[in-house]
This record gives structure tokens, sequence and C-alpha cells, in this order.
């Protein structure tokens, strides 16, 4: 019987992307594209 520990979440959705963690890196990807286009901007 194998035994039951319930601690909030299960324990094999560490590889899953939660909203907050996902929503975080859509801002951080559009902020270092935005950055790059700045930069080639006021460079060029």
């Amino acid at each position: 019987m194998p035994r039951v520990v319930r601690l909030g979440r299960a324990a094999n959705d560490n590889g899953r992307l939660t909203v907050w963690r996902a929503r975080l890196l859509l801002i951080g990807g559009a902020g270092a594209v935005l950055a790059l286009a700045v930069g080639e901007w006021m460079l060029g």
C-alpha cells in the first residue's frame, strides 16, 4: 500500500509551467526584445 502525503501540490508537477511563471517569462522576453530594439535605434 503506497503512502499518501499531502503537501498542497503534486510532486510530479515541477515540469509544468505555472501561470505566473509563464507570464514572467513572457514579460521578460518582451522586455529583452524591446531593449534590443531601443538599443538598435539609439546606435543605428
